[in-house]
């Protein structure tokens, strides 16, 4: 076989470039350097244009993320400060308990709550206010990583 098409046959691939490479030579002979530069400073202030318009874009980003932070952290100074005052007035309360239980011992000369009742209700009472305190701590100011009880991650090497 030849290189030349036959008849029914397509034509190589070769002819096609070669062909091609002829019309863009004589394309760029046509073309003086005044077109060609226009061209050039026309796709340059393109490229120039699409860049501005993304670096807007991220700037516009970047701003939404500042005011979501700015807000977010806004918010948890006032959480956090309602946690803190729910376990100031947990503290509180039974600081007024202990002094009134004191106070009718002194007075009445027995005990208003014995001594288990007082260690449980205690006991319990700060437990449940640590927890509650734990919780709005977590929710308010959760990990960057997640909760490291819940996931297990294979280490990447």
């Amino acid at each position: 076989m030849t290189g030349k098409p036959t008849e029914g046959s397509a034509p190589k691939p070769a002819d096609f470039t070669s062909a091609l490479d002829a019309q863009f030579d004589a394309i760029e002979n046509t073309i003086d350097g005044d077109t060609r530069s226009d061209a050039r400073t026309s796709v340059h202030a393109w490229k120039a244009s699409v860049e501005a318009d993304r670096l807007k874009s991220e700037l516009a980003v970047i701003g939404e993320k500042i005011k979501s932070q700015a807000e977010t952290r806004e918010m948890r100074k006032e959480y956090a400060l309602k946690a803190l005052g729910l376990a100031q007035a947990a503290v509180g309360f039974w600081m007024m308990m202990f002094a009134m239980a004191a106070t009718v011992n002194v007075i009445q000369n027995r005990p208003w709550l014995s001594d288990q009742a007082l260690i449980t209700l205690t006991a319990g009472c700060t437990v449940n206010v640590i927890a509650v305190f734990l919780v709005v701590v977590k929710g308010l100011f959760p990990s960057k990583n997640g909760d490291e009880g819940t996931k297990s991650e294979v280490p990447k090497s």
